[in-house]
């Protein structure tokens, strides 16, 4: 037991020993050593000169360095962090990638401290043109409108603006919006509203200037209505040419406008020559908008379809004894020559119409109310057929004799 705590004594006082003289060789002897200073901040030069070339800084925003000194132990310990002076000189470089060298300096140095080392040596800049471009505002809305109204074309003061910034930031630029509130309007107005400067993806660019930042816009509010379409055909068809079935599609279009929209009962076409219509059978259409108004869809496309049929004549002839007699005193009758006169009817219409007539669908009727005896001349009166005209009656009148019976 006493030999082990002899031995732990003989070690503690070998320590001390070695500790008492690397003190002296340090204090008296004055080694010379190596330190390192990490992160010291690269100071830029010459900026200016690239301004005036109209050059950015793209990155890297700031620069640091790690630096190691070497030298006399006691002048190294003098030496801090704020006696390092790191630097790059910009001046001379142009657009793109480039390698700058750092420079290293020690402030309020002896001779006996000097840099050993700096990492990294050098700093890589990306420089860019600081470049202009015209680009159109682009008015947008936000907000609901009440019930049956919608924004007009906006008009923006200005139109355009001028943005101004490192080339990859301008070009990044995909629209500049001026953005106005719409809620609950119902007439024209006019509202001042910042311009942001938005990407493709509707995302804000940011550090890029524009002039002017701020953007006039004329809103006009317009009321819609729901009117018919009412086809206009010019010309007249070929005698034996009907246009049936006509179909325009959409029979209804929704319109635009300010209060002159509220007198209006339908919309009409542009007119149609006739002869167009003979060769097909669907054309499409232009409408005839009022000035001031539009379509709210100003893609719609009107297309009229219809159907082409024959118009043919049919002639029935009828003796008056076959005609219905009206009114007829009970003591007058028609003498015989007058019963057996004769009347022809030419009717027309779509041969299919006329196919489903006959005869007794036509019979006229004779009204005799207080005519007495002797010749009187009589108009004939024909029933309603309908699709069906009567283009002729020959003769238009009757002179028939009235006999005691």
């Amino acid at each position: 037991m006493e030999k082990r705590n002899n031995n732990l004594s003989l070690k503690l006082a070998t320590l001390v020993v070695a500790i008492l003289l690397w003190s002296y060789v340090m204090s008296e002897v004055n080694p010379v050593i190596r330190k390192e200073f990490k992160n010291i901040t690269v100071n830029y030069l010459n900026v200016q000169s690239l301004e005036r070339q109209g050059l950015v800084i793209m990155s890297p925003e700031s620069a640091k360095v790690n630096v190691e000194i070497t030298g006399k132990k006691k002048e190294v310990d003098k030496v801090l962090a704020s006696n390092i002076y790191a630097e790059v000189d910009l001046s001379g470089y142009g657009e793109g990638q480039v390698r700058v060298p750092i420079s290293v300096k020690l402030l309020n140095n002896t001779a006996d401290v000097s840099v050993s080392n700096i990492s990294p040596q050098e700093v890589l800049f990306t420089l860019e043109k600081t470049i202009p471009k015209e680009i159109t505002i682009t008015p947008e809305t936000i907000g609901e409108l009440p019930e049956k109204y919608v924004v007009g074309e906006i008009v923006s003061e200005p139109e355009t603006i001028i943005i101004r910034g490192p080339r990859s930031w301008v070009n990044e630029v995909d629209k500049a919006v001026a953005t106005v509130d719409v809620t609950n309007k119902t007439k024209d107005f006019t509202d001042t509203v910042p311009i942001k400067l938005l990407n493709g993806e509707g995302e804000e660019v940011v550090g890029v200037e524009k002039e002017p930042s701020f953007a006039k816009l004329t809103v006009p509010i317009l009321q819609t209505k729901d009117l018919p379409v009412e086809l206009v055909i010019e010309g007249d068809t070929p005698e034996n040419i009907s246009i049936t079935n006509i179909l325009v599609n959409p029979s209804t279009v929704t319109v635009k406008g300010h209060e002159e929209i509220n007198s209006l009962t339908k919309i009409e076409t542009k007119p149609v020559d006739v002869n167009q219509l003979l060769d097909v059978n669907t054309i499409e259409v232009e409408l005839d908008l009022p000035e001031g108004v539009e379509l709210l869809d100003p893609n719609i496309k009107v297309v009229v379809t219809y159907t082409l049929e024959e118009t043919v004549e049919k002639s029935f002839q009828y003796k008056v004894s076959e005609m219905e007699i009206l009114n007829l005193s009970r003591d007058l009758k028609l003498d015989d020559e007058s019963l057996n006169k004769t009347v022809t009817v030419t009717i027309k219409g779509l041969k299919a119409n006329l196919d489903n007539v006959d005869k007794n669908d036509l019979t006229p009727s004779v009204d005799l109310r207080d005519l007495g005896e002797g010749t009187h001349q009589v108009t004939l009166t024909w029933p309603t057929v309908e699709n069906i005209i009567i283009s002729k009656v020959d003769p238009e009148t009757l002179n028939i004799s009235l006999i005691n019976n």
